[in-house]
């Protein structure tokens, strides 16, 4: 019996890991794609186009020169662009570029103008959130849009809302004098507030107009802390959308996980929100597991989900992802001349250290949440 659930355990982590691989490879695949296709439509050459890192396990050569290639670390991939040091491009080869030709720094990042530099470090974001758009509109388009109407259908017992008197069958028409169309609403309200914020509640009743103030609490589900007052929607409504609705439906989702993941990222920055909703690799393997378990179109959701979290975290103005190059391009505007290299070195190395110690902090938490 210990043999097959051992058995079992190796099967559940083999098969969270390769769907972890699965979906981050076609993620990294648009971000490095967006990275390429902008260098190239600029005139750039670009080296090395890796999914992973490390030994290389397959590739071929393009006419441009370009090694297309899959490597032994699934963990990411990177473009190499011609004069670069590294495959981050965050540390140019001083020593070859003094080299180059005048037809040869035609080809190389380090020589293009700061603008166009921008834009090969914004591509890798941006197709990052195009795939979200392609995913999800697919996603509307097959599965249509679940409709959960603002009826509460059920109340959790001991909740905020059962001991401030809401009732199953109650209709929420405002909260905090916003109005409510659909279950939608009421979650994204709740979920951006905190356990010290009162929501002045009014639902209809029988007719009435009845005013509840509710206070949320704070509730952990597989380590993630949220909000909440403890009331559920009646059994939602699927409703088919067309191609064009698919699309706005798309933009709409989008919009709405960017701006949520932007306050919850503010909230923890200045205290007010936990950092147990960041998720790391571990985790994310977790949910992979689950969402290719539970068919093609939840995996699809999950994808565009884990696109949107890439392109967002990328733009982030740290040294080392895009968001630090973008800034430290635009610096170079404003300057009129780029900073002295080893200074940019330096801030470079910073950035990547940051990223190091964010990346032992999730996955040390994500193992003890497995643990507990």
């Amino acid at each position: 019996m210990l043999e097959f659930f051992h058995s079992y355990f190796m099967l559940a982590i083999f098969f969270n890991l390769l769907s972890f691989i699965l979906i981050l490879s076609i993620v990294v695949f648009a971000h490095e794609f967006g990275h390429y296709i902008i260098a190239k439509f600029n005139g750039m050459a670009v080296d090395e186009f890796a999914i992973g890192y490390g030994k290389e396990i397959i590739g071929f050569n393009d006419k441009s020169g370009t090694r297309w290639k899959i490597c032994a670390i699934p963990m990411g991939g990177f473009c190499k662009f011609f004069g670069d040091k590294d495959t981050s491009s965050s540390i140019v080869n001083s020593e070859k570029i003094n080299k180059l030709t005048e037809s040869e720094k035609d080809k190389c990042l380090f020589f293009k103008t700061p603008l166009q530099r921008i834009q090969v470090a914004f591509a890798g974001p941006a197709f990052n959130y195009l795939l979200s758009l392609l995913l999800f509109t697919i996603f509307f388009d097959i599965n249509g849009i679940n409709i959960f109407t603002n009826k509460i259908g059920y109340i959790n017992s001991e909740s905020p809302a059962e001991m401030a008197g809401l009732m199953v069958g109650d209709i929420v028409k405002k909260i905090n004098n916003k109005n409510i169309k659909d279950f939608n609403d009421i979650q994204e309200i709740i979920i951006n507030s905190t356990d010290k914020n009162t929501l002045n509640i009014i639902v209809e009743r029988n007719g009435q107009l009845i005013e509840k103030n509710i206070v949320p609490v704070v509730v952990e589900k597989d380590g993630v802390k949220f909000t909440q007052i403890g009331i559920g929607s009646e059994t939602s409504i699927t409703r088919n959308t067309n191609f064009f609705e698919s699309f706005c439906l798309a933009i709409y989702e989008i919009w709405k996980i960017t701006k949520n993941t932007a306050i919850v990222l503010g909230k923890m920055l200045i205290g007010k929100a936990s950092f147990n909703n960041i998720s790391g690799p571990i985790k994310i393997a977790q949910y992979s597991g689950k969402a290719v378990k539970n068919g093609f179109i939840p995996a699809l959701y999950f994808t565009a989900l884990i696109s949107i979290g890439l392109g967002f975290m990328n733009l982030i103005p740290i040294p080392g992802l895009d968001g630090g190059h973008i800034f430290l391009y635009i610096l170079e505007i404003i300057r009129g001349k780029p900073l002295e290299e080893k200074t940019e070195n330096l801030i470079i190395k910073f950035g990547f250290s940051l990223l190091f110690i964010l990346t032992i902090f999730v996955m040390v938490k994500d193992i003890i949440g497995i643990l507990v």
